[in-house]
């Protein structure tokens, strides 16, 4: 602080600021002491006597009763002032600046810890509780926030403070009204997610590895089934849980333990069928008999068993009872009548007879992968059909070779339109010959 040393008469006497003053501040440039209206003090002041030689004699501290009745006055309100001090004989004068007195605003912050939580550097008796935990409500000087408390809950870690909206809380800002701040946990224990893709039980690929805090949200991914596969569901296993099962996509599930997601898809099945009428009489010394129900057909080195069904076909607007062989192929699986997977055709009355789609075609196959039917020919008479649909898989050994989209033959059960001739993936087309007709 500066001081000044003004008398009336001469050099013999100083005045200043005592030690501990409660002065706001002193304007070095103005030459005042500086106080707010209404809190000056004049103990802050004091003078001393000096003797003609120069050694202090007296130190005399300012008081109230020192100070005239208008000078008192002037100081309660805001402006420039020369007081003076009256001792004795003399008349020391004071140069002070008053501000406006300073209106105070005080706004409220209420602090939600949470339930379990607490306020360490709290005082006991400011802290209530409250439904969702304690409560501690702290008032703020022209709303400056300096500081915000901290709060504690066992096993979680505090991340800090946010608004009813969700919104971040600092420190050192200014608010206008009163708020509710509410306290953000992390908790101190999180588990492993594991996310795998199996297709027909089998791992294919991990999809995914995630640390997630317990007890929180985890959405499923999205299936992506490709144009081979059909999505079936998500296998949860929660350790120390039993195994579930979700089937709806990108479903959540909450985090309580490790965790091992996988997203199961099975390849996309067909149904195909071999039909012989019951009423044709089969050659029965061929090798491979279709009138003994049970009886088995070698197809692609595998025995398969011939059923037999009623009303399997219907022709010229009779049901017809048929011996069957039925297979289960998998999307993209190569057919054809010099491939795999086609029986061989059973002599009918010493006749041969071919494999014929129901629209007379040469039964000449593509790839599997939309419904279409074909019918076994004989010379002049329909004796047997082959027809082929989307299905449900048998597995094993004709769990099927999968391939990218070729399609040889039909769109539709209600009729058969021969495709583009050319090379299709997989092998290559054949006509019809000469020995085919078309009906």
């Amino acid at each position: 602080m500066g001081c000044v040393d003004q008398t009336e008469d001469d050099d013999s006497y100083y005045i200043a600021l005592s030690d501990g003053t409660a002065a706001e501040y002193f304007d070095e440039d103005s030459g005042n002491y500086v106080f707010q209206a209404g809190k000056v003090d004049w103990q802050a002041f004091q003078f001393g006597l000096y003797a003609p030689d120069g050694t202090l004699e007296e130190s005399v501290a300012v008081t109230q009763g020192m100070i005239s009745s208008d000078d008192l006055a002037k100081v309660e309100s805001a402006g420039y002032y020369q007081i003076t001090v009256n001792y004795q004989t003399l008349k020391l004068n004071i140069p002070i600046r008053i501000l406006p007195m300073a209106i105070t605003e005080y706004y409220t912050v209420t602090y939600h810890a949470g339930a379990g939580a607490s306020f360490p550097d709290a005082d006991p008796a400011e802290v209530v509780s409250g439904d969702d935990g304690p409560i501690w409500a702290i008032s703020y000087a022209d709303g400056y926030i300096d500081t915000t408390p901290i709060a504690e809950k066992p096993g979680y870690s505090f991340r800090g403070w946010r608004t009813e909206n969700g919104a971040a809380v600092a420190s050192g800002v200014t608010i206008n009204s009163d708020r509710h701040y509410y306290a953000e946990w992390v908790d101190d224990i999180s588990f492993n997610v594991q996310v795998y893709r199996y297709l027909d039980g089998r791992f294919v690929t991990a999809m995914g590895d995630y640390t997630v805090e317990r007890n929180r949200q985890f959405e499923l991914p999205m299936p992506t089934p490709a144009d081979s596969e059909n999505f079936v569901d998500y296998t949860i296993i929660a350790e120390g849980a039993e195994q579930t099962s979700i089937t709806e996509p990108g479903a959540s599930i909450t985090v309580t333990a490790d965790t091992e997601i996988r997203v199961n898809y099975a390849t996309k099945m067909f149904t195909v069928r071999f039909i012989v009428n019951a009423a044709d009489s089969l050659v029965g010394t061929q090798t491979h008999p279709w009138t003994d129900e049970g009886a088995t057909v070698i197809i692609d080195g595998a025995p398969v068993s011939v059923e037999y069904i009623k009303d399997v076909i219907s022709y010229g607007g009779n049901a017809i009872d048929g011996y069957c062989i039925t297979l289960e192929l998998g999307y993209g699986v190569q057919m054809g009548t010099d491939t795999v997977y086609v029986p061989p055709v059973p002599n009918v009355n010493g006749a041969t007879g071919i494999w014929r789609g129901e629209d007379g075609l040469n039964a000449v196959f593509g790839r599997v992968s939309l419904p279409v039917r074909f019918r076994r020919f004989d010379r002049g008479r329909i004796s047997s059909r082959f027809s082929r649909r989307f299905g449900s898989g048998l597995g094993g050994f004709f769990a099927a070779f999968r391939s990218a989209f070729a399609l040889g033959w039909g769109r539709s059960l209600a009729g058969l339109r021969r495709a583009a001739a050319g090379k299709a993936q997989g092998g290559q087309h054949k006509s019809p010959g000469k020995d085919c007709r078309c009906q």
